[in-house]
């Protein structure tokens, strides 16, 4: 990715009010948050031709097949982007990606405010599957 590429994403962070906690011009990765938006440590990694927007949401005290389903149940529901478990199965998180090719404020305001909206719309609910 090109440098004006990256200053770009760096202006749409600032144009939606986040701050960004760390950024890493090498790995050209932002890690941001806003914590009103319910956005924490969420890593915005520039990995041409895309971009991938990473939320951590839980750690899973143990997994289940009731997670896994209510997990797979809400995709369906998400504006964009889709929740996954790591690999350990000890992680939830929220994922979305865009095309760096022709990316647009709108676009990257919109995977912003997915993750705003998973966290809003489903949080609770899986918080009360991961406590039983």
């Amino acid at each position: 990715m090109n440098c004006s590429t990256f200053d770009t994403i760096r202006n749409y962070i600032h144009s939606l009010a986040l701050y960004i906690v760390e950024e890493n011009t090498e790995e050209e990765v932002f890690i941001v948050k806003q914590e009103n938006m319910g956005i924490s440590n969420l890593i915005i990694d520039c990995e041409a031709p895309v971009l991938i927007l990473e939320q951590h949401l839980f750690q899973i005290p143990k997994p289940s097949i009731e997670l896994y389903t209510a997990l797979l149940q809400k995709n369906r529901f998400l504006l964009r982007g889709s929740f996954f478990i790591d690999t350990k199965q000890e992680n939830i998180f929220f994922h979305d990606s865009l095309l760096l090719k022709d990316l647009s404020f709108d676009q990257f305001a919109a995977s912003i405010h997915a993750v705003t909206f998973a966290v809003y719309e489903h949080g609770k609910s899986l918080i009360n599957i991961l406590e039983k």
